[in-house]
């Protein structure tokens, strides 16, 4: 049997005091970890709320250079693990500066407004250009700039995982997009096949891999496309 102190553990997280919980959590780190500086780290946080799955802690002005040791991999990791312990529920640790509810406040609508500020840029970059409607016309140009603009917009692209989702979603753009480009200018294919061979170039440095592999990829796109049209 587990001798942690669960204080909270029949309580929605809705109903669980954030002061004690967080309490028992410093309590129960300091049993765990020898680590004076994460130690102190804890002591400097200020509880603020329970919001949904979502455990808001602030950091104090004069405190943020503890930053560091409770947003870290590691230490987030050991927090939460306590923390959905102690609260037996599914619970998410997000540190923000300042100490008050109207801090979370104010950090909720400057991430509603980034969002905001992305769906239009989406909106810009992926509305279809209408030849005489307005639209910017499709040129191996602005295919470039739509894939910096997705790169830049793809959630986790510095790492593995996230590059590898980019890649899935710009392939058939790319595939789709290049083929207009050549279909609309046919008399030039040397010039189109090396404005396509430096797009794969870009997205390779882009994701991180030979540019080989993306012109592999995007021939299998392709071939399975096309058995799919065959079918």
């Amino acid at each position: 049997m587990s001798d942690l102190p669960v204080p909270s553990d029949v309580k929605p997280p809705s109903e669980i005091d954030p002061w004690d919980l967080w309490h028992d959590v410093v309590v129960e780190v300091k049993k765990r970890f020898m680590q004076p500086s994460f130690w102190q780290a804890l002591e400097t946080v200020i509880p603020i709320t329970i919001e949904g799955t979502t455990f808001v802690a602030g950091l104090p002005a004069a405190a943020g250079h503890y930053s560091g040791y409770l947003t870290g991999t590691e230490n987030r990791n050991r927090l939460e693990r306590i923390l959905q312990e102690l609260a037996n529920a599914k619970l998410t640790l997000r540190i923000i500066e300042g100490t008050e509810e109207s801090d979370w406040e104010f950090v909720k609508q400057r991430e509603q407004a980034a969002h905001t500020a992305q769906q239009a840029m989406r909106t810009r970059f992926e509305q279809p250009s209408a030849p005489g409607a307005g639209g910017r016309p499709l040129t191996w140009e602005s295919l470039l700039e739509r894939i910096y603009a997705m790169f830049s917009r793809a959630k986790g692209h510095n790492l593995p995982q996230g590059r590898v989702e980019y890649l899935m979603q710009i392939l058939p753009i790319l595939s789709e997009q290049s083929q207009k480009i050549m279909d609309a200018s046919r008399h030039d294919l040397d010039r189109n096949e090396r404005a396509l061979a430096r797009l794969i170039d870009k997205i390779a440095g882009l994701v991180e891999v030979p540019s080989a592999v993306i012109a592999l990829e995007l021939y299998r796109y392709r071939q399975d496309e096309k058995k799919k049209t065959e079918s």
